[in-house]
């Protein structure tokens, strides 16, 4: 069970107000609980020098240059970060666009052909 402790803070009024409509809104059961979320995203983020260190130790490091060209490549990217028109997802890509802008095209058809046409009123003398 968490153990709570009361505390007296200042904020600024636009904090304390952005706090108010969290919890006016939905997104929050209270001001205070807002503070303790804010807190402990404050808390993550203070730790990510470390988490990203241990992860650079868990892989090796950096990505070599190697590991970008695969990467890339396996994306279906040129190295200027542009669409390989040429990788096979790509091609897929464009095959699967072009077969639904044929199914779309062949609806629009019919539904051109089965709209009812407008009859011409004569007009009243």
């Amino acid at each position: 069970m968490t153990r709570y402790e009361k505390i007296t803070i200042s904020l600024p009024s636009r904090a304390a107000e952005k706090a108010r409509q969290a919890v006016k809104d939905g997104r929050s059961s209270s001001v205070s609980a807002y503070i303790v979320e804010a807190l402990e995203m404050q808390t993550k983020t203070d730790n990510w020098d470390e988490v990203f260190e241990q992860m650079m130790e868990e892989t090796g490091g950096p990505m070599q240059p190697w590991e970008v060209h695969a990467a890339t490549r396996a994306l279906g990217l040129l190295p200027n970060g542009q669409p390989d028109p040429n990788a096979p997802q790509i091609i897929y890509a464009r095959k699967i666009f072009e077969e639904e802008r044929k199914k779309h095209e062949r609806a629009q058809a019919k539904r051109r052909k089965t709209k009812p046409k407008a009859v011409a009123r004569k007009k009243r003398p």
